[in-house]
């Protein structure tokens, strides 16, 4: 616990003002200690499965670097679930919506992404051609 604590108080040690309305700076480091933090949190919390896998999982996201994922998290049946049952056949539905958000969110993140990348072709392109003018 101790660890846990020296990695809480390393990670506070330096608070970050947001600057100019925009999210205050975070490093690598900042990352790397909060991972670190939260994956000691489960850890400590949940044991292992015989494949080494714990039952959470995360994500942390520099938001000044990248989007944050776009997707919804997806129930699937378990065996504890009533097979056969309509609480197993609504899951499923459930299920599909959520994977069908997931694609339609994906696919609207991927426009700009798309855009921005013809507009870079056409303006190579562009100066390669008045190059060999």
């Amino acid at each position: 616990m101790d660890k846990l604590f020296d990695k809480i108080r390393k990670f506070l040690a330096d608070h970050r003002e947001s600057e100019d309305g925009g999210w205050a700076r975070v490093t690598k480091e900042d990352r790397g200690l909060l991972h670190q933090i939260v994956l000691t949190l489960i850890e400590l919390k949940f044991d292992r499965d015989p494949d080494g896998d714990l039952p959470v999982e995360f994500d942390l996201v520099n938001r000044n670097a990248g989007y944050m994922p776009p997707f919804q998290y997806i129930p699937y049946h378990t065996a504890n679930d009533d097979a056969g049952s309509e609480y197993e056949l609504g899951l499923y539905k459930v299920a599909l919506g959520e994977a069908l958000y997931n694609l339609s969110v994906a696919m609207d993140c991927l426009r700009p992404i798309m855009k921005n990348m013809q507009y870079l072709e056409q303006k190579i392109a562009a100066k390669k051609y008045d190059a060999g003018k």
